[in-house]
């Protein structure tokens, strides 16, 4: 199915099973630090899609999502972004 789904989108059937297995990793590591409140899931769904080198990161870390260079800015506006809300303190 993924040969065929490639084949007919252009794009290659390692880019797909990469992009697959990376999605793969999002959503243990999303339940492995308990995240599966709603606005939750899609606040780092819209991360993922707003810069997902910077989700990427936390996950390859294992990173606690709600410590994870909490002095960064870039990353904190990140987050304020994905989530359409402001992360309290």
């Amino acid at each position: 199915m993924l040969r065929k789904i490639s084949h007919s989108s252009g794009v290659s059937y390692q880019q797909m099973e990469d992009e697959l297995q990376k999605r793969k990793k999002i959503l243990t590591w999303m339940k492995d630090h308990n995240i599966i409140d709603f606005q939750e899931v899609s606040k780092y769904i819209n991360l993922y899609y707003k810069d997902s080198g910077v989700l990427m990161d936390w996950v390859n870390k294992d990173a606690d999502p709600e410590k994870s260079d909490r002095k960064n800015k870039k990353k904190d506006k990140l987050r304020e972004s994905a989530s359409g809300l402001k992360m309290m303190d």
